[in-house]
């Protein structure tokens, strides 16, 4: 009787796919109720930084996913994010924040249509382009600035002048504004997953990165749409270079991006190359950034407490899984970690007050690569993606 009444508890219980997050909920209200700051992790202002922060990663993962599902692979969103930061500032300091947003989209297309041509036309290795792109990004940008923002007040070949932000999007019911940076990200992302999945465009640029010889033996146009669907990453991380710019420091400096290209590109694995996901996965970074920044190691310590009742109300949804043989023993092992998780974080919460500073500066990337371990198993990236429009490698 009492296994046939835990089998019924257990098939109430939501689906697998559901039970992670609604496991990370269950943590994050338990810590909100029993910790004086655990309300600072739902709070109106962390939760409007976590939408500021996340917009230029998410810009950027949204950049890969163009170039990948179009069978190019693009790992030089960050210095197309680069170019993006100073087009942004010029063209904001010369006519305004708006046409800033052009120009700093404007340079990342440049970049992405140098990406275009060193992969798609000549055939070289996209890893070895990508890493070219990040190298060459950072001195073009240094150039430029010393031959614009040196004759400016308060401008060198390291930094612009202050330059005038974008406005903000008020919200109904006196909830103040939302950047119109994050209101075009918010825009972006179902415009695209409608354009990708919705249209025969987007069929066309998926077949492409699936099997692009099948797609050229039908008729598909598999170079042209290669150069697009570049060119329009290179647009996207320019303009996630531009926000940095027009919503958050409100300058061009020297270094700016710290690495958000290669945050989106991890964001963009862990949304299994769709634009959804890859929103999500920004969100957790931007989410984990906007945390130790406006609630410091406090903040992250509580953040422990989340993780530790998250692991152990994943342990409830442990049992149900079903498997053959092999999949028992993974399930074994899953399980095994799990409870260890659930053991050791809570151990360090309950023995520590706080956290050292540098480790919470660490967490949002620690996050996403979480994040990626545990989502690797359902991971499947275009079958073509790095391939030559005719299918090659080389």
């Amino acid at each position: 009787m009492t296994l046939l009444a835990g089998r019924r508890v257990l098939s109430l219980l939501p689906p697998g796919r559901l039970w992670p997050l609604l496991a990370m909920a269950g943590g994050l209200l338990v810590t909100v109720l029993t910790l004086p700051e655990g309300a600072g992790l739902i709070s109106g202002g962390t939760l409007s930084a976590a939408l500021a922060l996340t917009s230029p990663v998410a810009l950027a993962a949204l950049g890969g996913v163009w170039a990948e599902r179009a069978g190019v692979v693009n790992i030089g969103l960050e210095g197309m994010m680069i170019l993006g930061t100073w087009g942004a500032a010029y063209g904001a300091l010369q006519w305004g924040p708006a046409a800033g947003l052009v120009l700093g989209a404007a340079c990342g297309a440049l970049g992405g249509a140098l990406h275009a041509v060193t992969t798609v036309t000549f055939g070289v290795d996209h890893i070895v382009a990508g890493v070219a792109i990040n190298l060459l990004a950072p001195g073009v940008a240094k150039y430029l600035s010393s031959i614009t923002f040196t004759s400016m007040p308060g401008g060198g070949a390291t930094q612009s002048p202050p330059a005038p932000r974008l406005p903000e999007v008020p919200l109904p019911f006196g909830l103040g504004g939302l950047s119109s940076g994050v209101v075009l990200t918010l825009v972006l992302v179902p415009l695209s997953w409608w354009l990708l999945w919705r249209t025969s465009y987007g069929l066309r640029l998926r077949f492409c990165g699936e099997n692009p010889a099948a797609a050229a033996s039908m008729g598909v146009r598999v170079t042209a749409l290669r150069y697009g669907a570049v060119v329009s990453s290179g647009a996207l991380a320019g303009l996630g270079g531009a926000i940095l710019v027009l919503v958050g420091a409100g300058l061009y400096r020297d270094g700016q991006t710290g690495g958000r290209g290669y945050m989106g590109l991890a964001a963009m694995v862990f949304g299994n190359w769709r634009p959804s996901g890859a929103l999500a996965g920004s969100f957790l970074y931007g989410y984990m950034d906007a945390l130790q920044l406006r609630g410091g190691s406090a903040a992250v310590h509580a953040l422990l407490l989340v993780a530790a009742v998250a692991c152990g109300l994943m342990l409830l949804r442990a049992p149900a899984w079903r498997g053959d043989p092999a999949a028992a023993r993974t399930r074994r092992r899953g399980i095994a970690v799990l409870a260890l998780a659930a053991a050791a974080l809570g151990t360090v919460f309950a023995m520590t007050d706080t956290l050292p500073e540098q480790v919470a500066f660490v967490v949002p990337y620690v996050a996403v690569l979480v994040a990626l371990m545990v989502s690797g198993r359902r991971l499947r990236p275009p079958a073509a993606a790095g391939r030559r429009p005719d299918g090659t490698t080389r």
